[in-house]
């Protein structure tokens, strides 16, 4: 019968294809086959005609259907035809109602199956491997990882296998827990390998979430964090893959399985030669397992505990790190401070004051023309700063001595944080707590194995006659074994090591768990094939380090497919990794940002923390005032470079740069990076040391060096050099030093690199001779968190907000426009802006005698009274620069070396038009800001378009040359 048109369901199976007619034969119907007819009762045969036609696109309820040809819907069935011949009914009522507020999985699988046909290797056919294998797939179950990526408006995220977690870590917001779940609260997590608190997050959101994300930034224990979810799959009895884009990626999780001895629950397969390697060097044997473990409840009563004084030991440990690294910067922008402003008095302070304190009575002080005899008296007496004749100097050195005590009191604040933290950390790892963590952690994993182990021991064979060889026998598996038994290999090998191209083809079987390694390197046709492979998927990478490379002859083509497919951003595979694609596709999948760092020193990696991190990372390696930990080399102007070989830089690191290095290191802790293999080449050739590693930046993801060089090559920046990914992976390669070598263009233009140089000079304290000061960013951020405060409680609330908006524009402009080594202040003193008393007397500390303080007032008053001791403005416009009042609106600085980049000054319209002692202080600013060649731009506050116009200038700025 024609199999289109009816559906003939005799006792529960369709045997429409194999009747040639049927007819009612009272409660009975004849069924009639090509060589014989029967009759069947009425109840044990279910007659369907007239079907809907349900096309090729059909989603389930249980999952996606992939290959179709054509759906039938027979009333309460669905017959499917599949592409390649064969046929299956399903209850109409598994059909999932179709949504059209998401791209179609079908379309995205057709897409990416033409992507890999692009961009794959080609078999002997033509068609690419990776295509082939895509074309297995054919039905993406519900449960499985890549249903979730591919349909993200119908998931909760909750994982498929959840058993096991901590107690004390609460799950991510507005991620919904799965009813069903086996989660229970009361069990616990293994830490074998360590952890700290973004590692423990990070583990947590892995057992508790189908798909989670992993940020990991250089040095911050991705591995130690991969590690420690296979150990707890493990003790769970789950499966997992660990894959990436290349064998080279996860190798180094397979080493630290070694080291620990538990490389035999390892299989590492991916291409042909892995496998063979694989299947001939099975060793027929177990290793000797660990003795059988008594007190299982109280250990795991005890790592309870254990993790409870962790979590304490971890903020204790974070806030230490986090205040040391402000204590660095305070203690370095106060050096600045002295340097520039010079102040003169310092008054001697009779009682302990707070930082705070400092800066709200310094609110105080600004909001009058002149002290009163009340102020004074409170100041004297109730806070114990200074004495009368401290109180007759100018009032803006007072001010200027209330910022110095501000620096002083903050600095010592910090000091006693530190030390109070430090004696608690003490106490609180007198025990040795994340030790015993993890050798009790290790102890349950090894019990858990050797349950499951001591089962699988294999009776003796006529080659196995010693009483060790009876007890340790372990099947071997032959290589057909992959395909015919693959669950009964992976319950002998839990842990897969393959890559996300051959993960499939390596063993089809659906893993409880994928982990896939350097996901930002991940493209996307083979992460969704990986992605098939698994019930449950972590994610972990950094985008801020190298993508997946796109080779250039192909990205047209890719562009086209694009079009052509209608394909939705977050899918399309010319602007997406997996990582990012995940998390455009996913974003309430729980993500961690692996924030401890224990690889740089302080200075190396605080330039990555600022640039390309955001200042999220906790730095946990010490900075002992180590001298030249980074260095930049600046090569004379000329054009050194040939093409991409540079000789100049060449002579530059072979001359100068390696003998010091050399004195304290090994040739193989010293590493040189090349962004072209013509340099690279020229540098081998000239070091002759086998010893010492020279590479592009690609052969050195993953690894690291104690020194590390970057030698730029070109005379002029270009997109490629200026790469910020390439540049992140090059600094953080090195643990305690870092030279760069660049060209005099490429340093005084604005780039990425120039940036690097901008943030070595500010952290060697390379003060150059300059009429305009730094931007002393923790001083005036505190400054004027104390003058919002005051005018709250002034209710001067209409100053606030205007200046608010303002503000909060300019920070739109900047996070906008990734100006990420940009930010603004409001609200800074002109008189600290530019240096107008370069010869008056430095830093005179509370014991100077009082003819010294008569002098410096002397100088103060002079300076004051409009008295021109630079010849450089006139006096009424000394006079106006160094009132106390006198105030610039915004600035906009570059972190890195806190210099200004562009002034703001808003006017209000009725203020700043109608009021003639307003313009003449506005024409007074502006010839000030004229002579001292400082950008000044003025908005205002009835202005249309000042946001473009705001933007505009930035970029122009941007695009001087800083020489």
């Amino acid at each position: 019968m024609n199999v289109e048109q009816y559906l003939l369901i005799i006792k529960g199976e369709d045997k429409t294809s194999e009747i040639i007619s049927y007819a009612f034969q009272g409660e009975k119907v004849e069924i009639t086959y090509p060589n014989k007819t029967y009759l069947y009762a009425k109840n044990n045969v279910e007659i369907f005609t007239n079907p809907l036609d349900l096309g090729d696109k059909i989603s389930l309820k249980q999952g996606d259907l992939l290959c179709v040809q054509q759906a039938l819907k027979f009333d309460t069935y669905i017959k499917i035809f599949f592409d390649n011949g064969t046929e299956e009914i399903i209850p109409s009522s598994a059909l999932q109602a179709s949504s059209d507020s998401h791209a179609k999985p079908h379309i995205i699988l057709n897409y990416i199956k033409d992507i890999a046909n692009c961009v794959g290797l080609s078999g002997d056919d033509g068609v690419s491997l990776l295509t082939k294998e895509l074309n297995k797939i054919d039905c993406i179950p519900s449960h499985n990882a890549l249903y979730a990526y591919l349909h993200p408006n119908t998931q909760n995220l909750a994982s498929n296998d959840i058993t096991e977690s901590q107690n004390h870590t609460e799950s991510p917001q507005n991620i919904t827990p799965n009813k069903h779940s086996k989660y229970n609260k009361s069990k616990i997590l293994l830490f074998p390998f360590g952890s700290n608190q973004s590692q423990t997050k990070a583990l947590y959101n892995a057992m508790t979430h189908q798909i989670s994300v992993i940020e990991g930034p250089p040095g911050t224990g991705k591995t130690q964090t991969i590690l420690n979810i296979i150990a707890n799959l493990l003790y769970q009895g789950k499966s997992v893959a660990v894959v990436s884009n290349n064998n080279a990626a996860t190798a180094n999780v397979f080493e630290k399985l070694q080291n620990y001895k538990l490389e035999y629950l390892c299989a590492t397969l991916g291409n042909k030669e892995n496998k063979e390697h694989f299947i001939t060097n099975q060793t027929g044997q177990y290793p000797e397992l660990a003795t059988k473990l008594n007190e299982i409840q109280e250990i795991q009563g005890k790592i309870k505990e254990l993790n409870a004084t962790l979590d304490e030991v971890f903020v204790v440990q974070n806030k230490i790190a986090k205040d040391k690294e402000l204590l660095s910067r305070f203690e370095l922008e106060a050096k600045y401070f002295r340097e520039q402003i010079h102040p003169q008095t310092l008054p001697q302070l009779k009682k302990n004051l707070q930082s705070d304190m400092i800066l709200h009575l310094k609110a105080k002080l600004e909001s009058t023309k002149k002290l009163s005899l009340w102020q004074k008296l409170k100041c004297v007496f109730l806070y114990g700063i200074g004495d009368f004749a401290f109180y007759k100097i100018p009032k803006m050195e007072i001010l200027r001595a209330f910022d110095e005590i501000y620096y002083k009191l903050k600095i010592y604040e910090l000091e006693s944080a530190l030390n109070t933290n430090t004696q608690r950390l003490e106490v609180l790892n007198a025990s040795n707590p994340l030790q015993e963590l993890q050798h009790l952690s290790f102890a349950l994993l090894q019990e858990k194995l050797r349950e499951k182990y001591q089962t699988h021991s294999q009776p003796p064979t006529h080659e196995t006659t010693t009483q060790q060889n009876t007890r340790n026998a372990r099947k071997i598996f032959e290589a057909n074994d992959l395909t015919r038994n693959p669950q009964e290999f992976i319950d002998e090998y839990p842990i897969i090591f393959s890559t996300t191209h051959s993960l499939k083809s390596s063993l089809d079987i659906e893993f409880d768990y994928l982990i896939i390694d350097e996901a930002s390197q991940v493209d996307l046709s083979s992460g969704i094939l990986a992605l098939s492979s698994a019930k449950n998927a972590i994610i972990v990478g950094d985008r801020k380090q190298l993508p997946n490379v796109i080779p250039n002859d192909k990205i047209k083509d890719l562009e086209n497919l694009s079009k052509a497919y209608s394909i939705p951003p977050y899918y399309d595979y010319t602007k997406h990794s997996l990582l990012s694609s995940i998390l455009e596709v996913l974003p309430l999948a729980p993500k961690v940002l692996l924030k401890e760092h224990y690889r740089c020193h302080p200075k190396i990696i605080g330039f990555c923390n600022k640039k390309f991190y955001h200042n999220q990372l906790i730095v946990l390696t010490k900075d002992n005032a180590e001298s030249s930990v980074i260095e930049a080399i600046i090569t004379p102007k000329g054009n050194h470079a040939r093409g991409n070989y540079n000789n100049r830089e060449i002579a530059v690191i072979t001359e100068e740069i390696l003998p010091p290095l050399k004195e304290r290191l090994r040739s193989e802790e010293i590493g040189i990076v090349a962004p072209y293999n013509d340099q690279k080449q020229g540098l081998q050739e000239k070091i002759n040391d086998d010893n010492l590693q020279v590479d592009t930046i690609h052969k050195y993801q993953g690894r690291e060096k104690e020194a590390i060089i970057i030698t730029c090559v070109k005379n002029e920046i270009d997109e490629f050099i200026n790469d910020p990914k390439m540049l992140n992976v090059a600094i953080t390669r090195a643990k305690s030093a870092l030279r760069l070598v660049v060209s005099h263009n490429i340093a005084y233009t604005n780039n990425n690199i120039s940036d690097l140089i901008k943030y070595i000079q500010y952290h060697n304290f390379a003060v150059k001779t300059s009429r305009i000061n730094s931007i002393f960013d923790l001083l005036y951020e505190a400054n004027n968190e104390a003058r919002i405060k005051y005018l709250k409680y002034k209710k001067k609330i209409s100053q606030y907000d205007s200046e608010n908006l303002i503000y909060h524009l300019i920070k739109d402009i900047l996070e906008k426009n990734n100006f990420d080594t940009l930010s603004v202040l409001p609200h800074i003193p002109l008189v600290n802006l530019f240096s107008f008393s370069q010869d008056s007397i430095k830093n005179t500390d509370k014991q100077e005698n009082q003819k010294t303080q008569n002098i410096n007032a002397t100088k103060c008053r002079a300076l004051e009274n409009g008295e021109n001791t630079q010849g450089l403005l006139n006096k009424e416009e000394y006079k106006y620069a160094l009132n106390q009042w006198t105030h610039i609106d915004f600035v906009i600085f570059n972190t890195m070396d806190k210099s200004l980049l562009l002034a703001i000054e808003v006017d209000g319209y009725t203020y700043h038009t109608k009021n003639e002692e307003q313009k003449r202080r506005d024409r007074l600013k502006d010839s000030i800001f004229e002579k001292y060649n400082a950008p000044l731009l003025r908005l205002s506050t009835i202005g249309s378009n000042e946001g473009a116009r705001i933007e505009s200038r930035i970029k122009e700025e941007l695009e001087k040359s800083r020489d």
